[in-house]
């Protein structure tokens, strides 16, 4: 019989004492200092405008966009969840009076509730630390090192609020808090924060009921060596079982990341809640006991794989990664190793921190210079986990927690983002935890003398992200001045010369916004939206330019069909290129696109309307 281990015991530290609530309040009372500047910041152009400010329908009866958003995909995601979220906000951050972009919803709403589910996600983090950490510092193993063993109750007080913080402070959570439309990953690592709790807790409640009056260190692994389909059948229908599936399915529809969830429990329930195989008297016993607590997690969270595969299914159906360069298998590896080499730097040295690195594909595999090195890190991690799996399984598992975390948006399968970059700091939102946990538990298990300095230096580090995170806020404060800061860190980002060419656009100013388009063109000529923002921008009486503007779609429109889109998805620049061309008196040319379009699109009232306008100029032309 295998000895439990105090980092992996089924009962959880106790923190119900009025020290223990006055720490989690300082936690969430700091948390909340920092991210409150972010209640008063205005929209941006990424994504904020298609989804929200700019979308008819979110200012529509609310009936009505519940029912699109349930029944319809948009802009390549079905997340009904975050849709119907951002639905309701809409109607009561609904004002009379446009601002200059022309946006009847006010942002304040939509930046406070990003802020509180921060709040909220914090408090979870707080509570799993807690469920991993030692329970009692009177139960040891006798090869554990001293240095790791003489913990004591002060230790696993001051444990979890400190490692939330680290999670919660760290100055790349910023870009998912004050992007708006970072809620539907706030929303999705939420329903992922609250599965894994009641996971832990079923997987505590289980390890009690099948406990038996004589092995008071019994272990769900144990039991199911024993009778494992009764074991498992137990444990897959309980309530608590079904409420994990049923908070996974809606982080899905939250956002499908959400995915990873059976792999992220499976790590929980393999590193952190298994009994110790150091205490097993041969090696091929401890051996044999690894691979019974890895078979057993898995078999644990099997059912909830199911979610997984149709998560990938639909998201495969209705989320092309249309207009992205899509390497080799072998050089997918290549920039899945860059995106976590990046993730790594920026996690010990989070400064000129944006939304857009630039790190897409082809740059990374033609471009980057430190493509060859980028393995190292992620072998060093891999070797790493391997050699502590057995020894401090929670070194291992919080490695695969961080990894896991960002493993659907490494690029090893091509995603739409990766026009811009493979890498994006609201992608680690969640994987922050496995630093988190790390640190949690080396504190709850150093010694005393040990405990301090690591306290202190904790401390500094929270101190120094705080001022850094603030700092970070102030450049979400408006469309322009994160665009800005986006052209200082990345000159390349083309993304960020479309933003401003729109927020030129909002202020009447099209001279500029033309000439921050061409920019876009200029850095990605492969690239539609710059072509066809410049042609409305040359369409505006102060920048008339009809020669310009029918050159701009006409090439938008190829690149379109290059990249095989289905037409309807374009259909609107082949509308406006045919009233450009009979603008400029090409009427053979124009009235050829519109009977073609009649054909193919006979009741869309766009092509209705493009053939009364074309034939009433025919009937009154000489």
């Amino acid at each position: 019989m295998t000895h439990a281990h105090p980092s992996r015991s089924p009962t959880p530290t106790p923190h119900n004492t009025t020290t223990d609530r006055s720490l989690l309040y300082i936690l969430l009372l700091t948390v909340f200092i920092i991210f409150s500047p972010l209640a008063f910041h205005d929209y941006t152009h990424w994504d904020d405008w298609h989804n929200i400010f700019g979308n008819p329908r979110m200012i529509a009866p609310i009936g009505e966009t519940l029912a699109h958003y349930w029944t319809h995909p948009y802009l390549g995601l079905y997340i009904p969840i975050t849709y119907s979220v951002w639905a309701v906000l809409a109607q009561l951050a609904y004002t009379r009076t446009p601002d200059p972009a022309g946006s009847l919803l006010n942002p304040w709403l939509f930046h406070t509730f990003n802020i509180f589910i921060h709040l909220l996600n914090t408090f979870l983090v707080y509570r799993i630390i807690h469920r991993c950490l030692p329970a009692s510092p009177s139960i040891t193993s006798n090869t554990t090192p001293p240095s790791l063993d003489t913990h004591t109750p002060s230790h696993l007080r001051y444990a979890p609020p400190l490692a939330a913080a680290i999670w919660a402070i760290h100055p790349m959570q910023v870009e998912t808090v004050a992007w708006i439309c970072g809620s539907k990953d706030l929303l999705c690592w939420l329903g992922v924060l609250v599965a894994s709790l009641l996971y832990l807790r079923h997987l505590d409640a289980h390890a009690r009921q099948s406990q038996s009056p004589g092995n008071t260190n019994a272990h769900p692994t144990q039991t199911l060596a024993t009778k494992p389909f009764n074991s498992l059948l137990k444990f897959w229908i309980s309530p608590r079982y079904l409420a994990v599936a049923l908070v996974m399915i809606l982080a899905v529809f939250s956002k499908p990341t959400a995915m990873i969830l059976p792999a992220v429990l499976g790590i929980f329930d393999h590193f952190f809640r298994r009994p110790d195989p150091i205490a097993l008297p041969s090696t091929s016993s401890r051996l044999r006991a690894l691979r019974s607590s890895f078979i057993h997690a898995l078999l644990r969270v099997t059912p909830l794989l199911l979610i997984t595969i149709a998560t990938m299914v639909v998201t495969k159906r209705v989320q092309p990664a249309y207009s992205v360069y899509q390497p080799a298998p072998p050089e997918r590896l290549l920039v899945a190793s860059d995106a976590i080499t990046h993730y790594a730097i920026k996690y010990v040295a989070p400064f000129n921190l944006g939304f857009d690195y630039g790190r897409h594909p082809e740059f990374v595999l033609r471009e980057s210079s430190r493509t060859p090195f980028t393995p190292i890190i992620p072998i060093a991690l891999l070797a790493v986990s391997l050699w502590q799996w057995q020894r401090r399984p929670f070194v291992s598992g919080a490695i695969a927690l961080a990894v896991v975390g960002v493993s659907p948006i490494l690029g090893l399968v091509p995603f739409s983002f990766q026009l811009y970059s493979t890498v994006g700091d609201h992608y680690v939102y969640f994987s922050l935890l496995g630093p988190a946990l790390l640190l949690a538990i080396l504190l709850a298990r150093s010694s005393a003398s040990l405990f301090k300095p690591l306290a202190v230096s904790s401390l500094l580090i929270i101190a120094f992200w705080a001022v850094l995170s603030l700092r970070q806020t102030t450049v979400w404060k408006s469309n322009e001045s994160l665009n800005r800061h986006m052209i200082a860190v990345n000159p390349n980002s083309f993304g960020a010369y479309n933003n401003l060419g729109m927020a030129y656009s909002d202020r009447q100013d099209f001279v500029s916004a033309e000439r921050m388009f061409s920019e876009v063109i200029r850095l990605r000529p492969d690239v539609v939206l710059g072509y066809t923002n410049r042609a409305l921008a040359r369409l505006k009486p102060t920048t008339l330019n009809l020669e310009g503007a029918a050159e701009d779609l006409r090439k938008a429109i190829q690149l379109n069909q290059q990249a095989d889109l289905p037409r309807r998805d374009y259909l609107v620049w082949e509308i406006l290129y045919a009233r450009v061309l009979s603008d400029l008196n090409q009427n053979q040319a124009a009235e050829a696109i519109a009977q073609e379009l009649a054909a193919e699109f006979p009741t869309e009232a766009g092509v209705i309307e493009l053939n009364i306008v074309l034939r009433d100029r025919r009937l009154t032309q000489p």
